[in-house]
């Protein structure tokens, strides 16, 4: 036997296969435990000895990027414990180098990975060729072929005996596998649920084709595990996967929601989980179906701290691309803010239509040449020409520094796991704030791509250093970061926040120390990025240093692969370059200059190090950057060339509707409707997403927006909605009651009820109290007849919107985790709140309902006692009003954003802003029946015969 540890290299004699056993070192770590290499039908293997079946090298192939390992027959590895007579050995098998594999390989145990290292290999596949030396992580879960196959016959799904069989003759394995295509699909299914319960991380959910074309799913889970399962169609004894690629999940899901989506006017049917959709946004559906539902699953793939963050119960965009900042007030657009409020179950924000729209460039351009200067970061060349296409005739200058910046950047690295990354950084800070011979300790910052990966080295860090502070959000206090100078030994965690103006106050033993030392941990998108992130040290005269330290795996595919490229080409290189035996000449010349101190010795040294020294040393981080350089300069000419224009063109139609918009205000001495500049408003917005294109040319786009505003202008004269919303001519006829214009209030009821009456429910509520009030002295029976239908068909939409209400409540609850266990979550309160201003609503029409029938039964009139909106709720879900306006005035008074946004969304104001919503809808006022007591008829008769 031979003993090599790892890194170690014995030249095999080519054309011949020898095994070579050895020990294993696990780098950075003793000798560890090793694990044993051998063919599953090897004999020695079963007698305790790693040997071959035939003599045979094991054959593996890598497939291209590194995607899947596979051995030309099973592979065991095996503990030493199974070879006790047996020193901890390794079996290794090698081949001619010219044989399309590769001739050295070792396995190493790490906790539960299994790490392969290719050493002096060639590996040729068809797509492309896999760098040597690389590193593979393999998860291993306990699950082998063997182990499927055993729990396959514990199920039924395989005879008992076909897995013996296969381990002492492997070549059956088709063989039997073939004798599977018959099975029942509840054996399958009873396969599956067992393999779940043996691997909880490996979940399925199976579907099976009917005769009659649809799908049945067979195994059913309790919903809200959170649990990601994969979807699979069950065919004869075998599956598939249900759908082969994203589009086909994005079609299939399409299908599977208009399957439920109706639009109304319609006649509702009995069926479960139906949604019903106000016809007027039929179009708005339409346009937008597919982009909501690639926003759901973008939603289902976000991570919290990563791109977003929680304030309380809201949930807040985090730009950790760039520059880390959170925005307080920002909301993503296209139903994606939504989507992440449904997948934590908190409370569900109403979408919004841009209606105002001025970009930062029209912003700076309206000034024309009336800014005189601005100063800021912009990167490489690529921005700077960006700048002076958007901005014609602008001029670039770079400032120089007052004073000599003493920044060191040490060679940044790249490591190939987050252990190994994680260690590196805990490494580099470890190395600063220690004492050295020649320095004092100093003060480390470490910025962080994510607050997420902030949150996790903090807590790493805060069990090892002691004076470790976080600093990741711009929109909290941070004050006791800046307060006091940063001493020898503190730590600051950070974003990007951090590198932004925040300027970091530096001890005067720090810079005598060297000054601060930065460490990134991540690439960042741009130079711009890198630089705001460096240049955090080093500032005004003082010195500083730097070092970025990135994660391997963290990098784009595209970044990961052509490293792995470049290695491979390295490897190929160095076969045949001399640099080191000139490192090698140089070392031992000096050696001999030190002992003789010759002047041959000295110019033949001096030829060596300038040999070595004009070697290109470009590191796997600098040709990183170079990559990511050239792609933001790509991204930026399609800016240009794209974004910009559509920008442009917006801004010029946003230009001709707000021209419109003035016409609206002159024509009624400016003072319009609040219903027609609603009205308008909303056209404009829904025009923008439904009809705008960036294909388009503006002359043509403007010319189709002129002449649909025209007719919007036309429409909102005549009374109508130049959107078809129906809710228009519910706030219009609110406006003309209010006005005392009762027959016209009701002929804009009418026309809610007759373009759509299952939206009409504050439409009939108002129609009805409206006629009681004009026929106050003549409510005749017809009257009241034509009251209580109203009433009752006022009921049945309401109690529409409450079956709605149970639909969304239960699709948003049924695939989603509750984050709060059995407790109530904030979706919870939401919707209760909904629920109990529609229960109080019913309950009001209820009332009046029996009110009318008595009036009718005795033959008298009714009194309509008008009362606003906001007391059809009890009197206890208006008490912390006032506390809540007290806080508002407190937050209105700070200046801060976040505040006033958490006071607006807490769950004491939910019943408030649900009655909010129902004005908004034209239910500005509630009505109290009341019959006229005899008595008082009888006054009331003898005051109108006098009269």
């Amino acid at each position: 036997m031979m003993k090599i540890p790892i890194g170690g290299g014995v030249e095999p004699q080519r054309g011949r296969t020898e095994e070579l056993v050895f020990r294993v070192v696990p780098l950075r770590h003793g000798v560890g435990r090793c694990w044993c290499l051998s063919p599953a039908n090897a004999p020695g293997e079963r007698q305790g000895h790693p040997g071959q079946a035939d003599g045979s090298p094991l054959r593996v192939t890598f497939h291209p990027n590194c995607s899947r390992v596979e051995a030309d027959r099973p592979v065991v590895l095996s503990p030493p414990n199974r070879m006790e007579r047996h020193q901890p050995s390794f079996a290794m098998c090698i081949s001619d180098p010219a044989a399309n594999s590769f001739h050295r390989m070792t396995f190493a145990e790490e906790k539960e990975n299994y790490i392969l290292f290719v050493r002096f290999g060639k590996i040729q596949t068809s797509a492309v060729a896999v760098p040597v030396p690389v590193r593979l992580v393999i998860k291993l879960e306990g699950l082998d072929e063997l182990t499927v196959l055993q729990i396959a016959e514990e199920t039924g799904v395989l005879a008992n005996g076909v897995v013996t069989e296969i381990q002492r003759k492997p070549s059956l394995l088709d063989e039997k596998i073939a004798t599977t295509a018959n099975v029942a699909p509840d054996k399958l299914v009873e396969f599956f649920s067992a393999v779940e319960t043996r691997f909880p991380s490996c979940q399925f959910v199976l579907h099976n084709l009917n005769t009659d074309g649809s799908v049945q799913e067979l195994n059913r889970s309790s919903r809200g595990s959170g649990q990601r399962r994969v979807s699979l169609l069950l065919n004869g004894g075998f599956c598939q996967y249900m759908y082969p690629d994203t589009d086909s999940v994005l079609r299939a899901t399409e299908e599977e929601v208009r399957r439920f989506l109706h639009f109304t006017p319609r006649e509702l049917n009995k069926s479960e989980g139906s949604c019903y959709i106000p016809g007027f946004l039929s179009d708005l559906v339409e346009s937008k179906l597919k982009v909501w539902i690639k926003n759901a699953f973008h939603a289902q793939s976000m991570e919290k701290d990563d791109e977003y963050i929680f304030e309380g119960d809201i949930i807040v965009p985090e730009d950790y691309s760039s520059t880390d900042v959170v925005g307080n007030s920002l909301k993503w657009c296209d139903g994606l803010q939504q989507f992440l409020e449904m997948k934590h179950q908190t409370k569900i924000s109403d979408m919004t239509i841009i209606s105002n729209y001025m970009s930062n460039v029209g912003l700076l351009q309206k000034y024309k040449s009336q800014i005189y200067g601005l100063s800021g970061t912009l990167g490489q060349q690529a921005e700077i020409e960006t700048m002076r296409k958007t901005f014609q005739g602008i001029k670039t200058c770079q400032i120089p520094s007052y004073k000599r910046r003493k920044l060191f950047e040490v060679q940044g690295v790249i490591m190939k796991d987050e252990r190994r990354w994680i260690e590196k950084i805990c490494e580099v800070v470890f190395d600063q704030i220690k004492p050295t011979q020649y320095r004092s300790p100093r003060a480390v910052l470490v910025t962080c791509e994510s607050i997420k990966l902030a949150k996790l080295l903090y807590q790493i860090f805060s069990g090892r250093f002691s004076s470790t502070m976080l600093y990741i959000k711009n929109n909290k206090d941070n004050s006791v970061v800046f307060k006091k100078k940063l001493g020898a030994g503190d730590v600051i965690i950070a974003t990007n926040l951090a590198a932004r103006g925040t300027d970091l106050q530096v001890s005067d033993s720090v810079k005598s120390a060297g000054g601060l030392f930065v460490v990134q941990t991540f690439l960042p998108d741009n130079s711009r990025v890198e630089a705001q992130g460096i240049g955090h040290t080093a500032r005004q005269g003082s010195p500083g240093s730097a070092q970025m330290v990135v994660c391997f795996t963290h990098l784009s595919e595209p970044l990961q692969l052509l490293i792995l490229t470049r290695n491979l080409l390295s490897f190929m290189e160095n076969i045949a370059d001399a640099s080191a035996t000139f490192m090698q000449l140089f070392l031992m010349h000096l050696r001999q200059y030190q002992r003789s101190n010759t002047r041959g010795e000295s110019q033949e040294m001096s030829s060596l190090l300038y040999r070595i020294l004009t070697e290109n040393t470009n590191s796997d981080l600098m040709m990183v950057k170079e990559i990511r350089d050239a792609l933001v300069a790509e991204q930026l000419s399609g800016y240009v060339e794209s974004d910009l224009p559509n920008i442009k063109k917006k801004e010029e139609l946003f230009g001709q509707y707000l021209d419109t918009l003035d016409l609206l205000y002159k024509s009624n001495n400016n003072k319009p409707a609040e219903s027609d500049v609603a009205a308008l408003n909303e056209f404009w917005g829904m025009w923008l997403l439904t009809k705008f294109s960036g294909e388009g040319s503006v002359v043509r786009l403007k010319s189709i927006l002129s002449a649909d505003l025209s007719a919007a202008l036309q429409k909102l004269r005549q009374r109508e909605s130049p959107s078809s919303n129906v809710h228009y001519y519910t706030a219009k006829g609110s406006e003309l009651e209010k006005m005392g214009r009762l027959s016209e209030s009701i002929d804009m009821y009418t026309k809610v009820i007759n373009q759509d009456p299952c939206w009409a429910a504050v439409a009939f509520y108002n129609r009805a109290s409206a006629s009681l009030t004009q026929h106050n002295r003549t409510q005749d029976p017809e009257c009241l007849r034509q009251v209580l239908e109203d009433l009752q068909k006022a009921l049945m939409s309401v109690k529409l919107h409450t079956d709605q209400l149970d639909v969304t409540y239960r699709y948003v609850t049924q695939q989603t985790t509750n984050p709060a266990g059995n407790s109530t979550t904030r979706f919870d309160k939401q919707i209760m709140a909904r629920h109990t201003v529609l229960v109080t609503f019913k309950t009001n029409i209820y009332e009046a309902m029996q009110k009318i029938d008595r009036a009718r039964d005795m033959s008298r009139s009714v009194r309509v006692k008008r009362t606003p909106v906001y007391f059809l709720v009890s009197l206890e879900h208006l008490l912390p009003m006032p506390v809540i306006l007290l806080e508002s005035a407190r937050a209105i008074y700070s200046r801060n954003p976040l505040l006033r946004h958490q006071l607006a969304n807490h769950p004491s104001l939910d019943i408030f802003n649900e009655v909010m919503s129902l004005e908004s809808m034209g239910l500005t006022h509630v009505y109290v029946l009341e019959i006229p007591s005899s008595l008082a008829t009888f006054f009331s008769k003898i005051t109108r015969a006098f009269h």
